[in-house]
């Protein structure tokens, strides 16, 4: 079998956390999970960056059981960008 855990010669039992970018609809996240499960590790649970909030929280846990944990969701990271730019001071403006 294709080692998929770099550095490591032993996993079995190992407790992971599955780590992503971005995640959509969870496909990434899915192959991951069932790749590492395959190498013997024992999934602890998943984080992403952004969870673009479009079913893979969902699938991870129907599929696994295992919870999918973000910093941002999109809507929060689309929100913080409207609130820099509202408070952003216009290119050449002065005062």
């Amino acid at each position: 079998m294709e080692k998929v855990i770099a550095g490591l010669e032993e996993t079995l039992h190992l407790p992971v956390v599955m780590i992503d970018d971005v995640c959509t609809k969870g496909g990434s996240p899915l192959q991951a999970v069932r790749s590492a499960q395959e190498a013997g590790t024992r999934i602890l649970g998943a984080i992403c960056l952004v969870d673009r909030c479009q079913g893979a929280s969902e699938l991870l846990r129907d599929q696994f059981g295992l919870r999918l944990g973000s910093i941002l969701t999109l809507p929060e990271l689309v929100a913080h960008l409207d609130a820099i730019k509202a408070t952003a001071d216009p290119v050449g403006a002065r005062i």
